[in-house]
């Protein structure tokens, strides 16, 4: 390759095709590993746990994480001797985002279809965990390519679909069906699943990358329109239940945050309501 480089049409020419070939068999071997796995069938093929979205995803992820950075010590190798020339890094650069280009497609698709038909509100936010933090650490081998954009779009969209699965469900859980106050006056078993669900995503959140804004935004899907919702249901109540209702509403949502950071001004909201209905 050092005596190529000294004739840049032919150079470029057999650049061209080796990111061809080596797209190819990217492509095959990443098929391989979800269908067939590896020899003899171990390890198993990745698609044997489609069930289990976070494996699933992060399978296909990790896979994908050894193999580009692989192909790119390839290239490094094969483009040893042309290195005393001159610099060769842009050159590397632009055939490892050539040859990642042919695993786009499958993967995009795969992840589309897990987010379309995953229904568990905390996989969907583990897929978008997993997706933020492989697009770090491609960041750091790809500077750009339509790989790193791929996941890039995919970190967008599993962000979205999480935010709009909770919010749906919040609003199933109580915005549809507003629960008559118990006679105990105790919080109905829908305020107590959405604060049980955000306490299982917020725990999530508060070991994951960026975490502050995660809770926050998780935090406000939850707690607002559930606010909405018990203030709705306690204004059919005398004054004094409604006052005993609310006032043990806003202690379960507050015993929920209490547990994470982040949540101090969330909390003085909370006990400002509540100081108010002890008035």
């Amino acid at each position: 390759m050092g005596k190529l480089h000294d004739r840049p049409v032919l150079f470029k020419y057999v650049m061209a095709e080796y990111c061809t070939c080596r797209r190819a068999i990217l492509v095959h071997l990443f098929l391989d590993a979800l269908t067939k796995g590896g020899p003899g069938g171990i390890p198993k093929p990745i698609e044997s746990h489609v069930h289990d979205t976070k494996r699933y995803v992060g399978d296909m992820l990790a896979w994908l994480h050894q193999a580009i950075p692989g192909e790119k010590d390839n290239l490094i190798t094969l483009l040893k001797a042309c290195d005393n020339k001159t610099d060769i890094s842009d050159i590397i650069q632009e055939a490892v985002s050539n040859i990642s280009e042919g695993v786009c497609h499958p993967l995009r698709v795969r992840i589309e279809q897990i987010l379309s038909s995953e229904l568990a509100v905390t996989n969907l936010y583990h897929t978008y965990n997993l997706v933020r933090f492989y697009v770090q650490v491609f960041n750091q081998i790809l500077l750009g390519s339509n790989f790193k954009t791929t996941l890039e779009d995919l970190q967008k969209l599993s962000e979205r679909t999480f935010l709009t699965a909770l919010q749906n469900q919040v609003k199933q859980k109580v915005l549809e069906k507003v629960e008559a106050p118990h006679p105990d006056l105790s919080p109905s078993s829908g305020i107590s699943y959405l604060l049980s669900l955000l306490q299982d995503i917020l725990s999530i959140a508060s070991v994951a990358e960026g975490r502050q804004d995660d809770m926050n935004k998780i935090a406000t899907c939850v707690i607002e329109p559930l606010l909405q919702a018990v203030t709705l249901s306690a204004s059919r109540l005398a004054t004094s239940d409604m006052a005993v209702y609310l006032l043990n509403c806003l202690h379960l949502m507050q015993s929920t945050l209490a547990l994470y950071e982040f949540m101090d001004e969330r909390l003085e909201r909370l006990q400002a309501q509540s100081e108010a209905q002890l008035d």
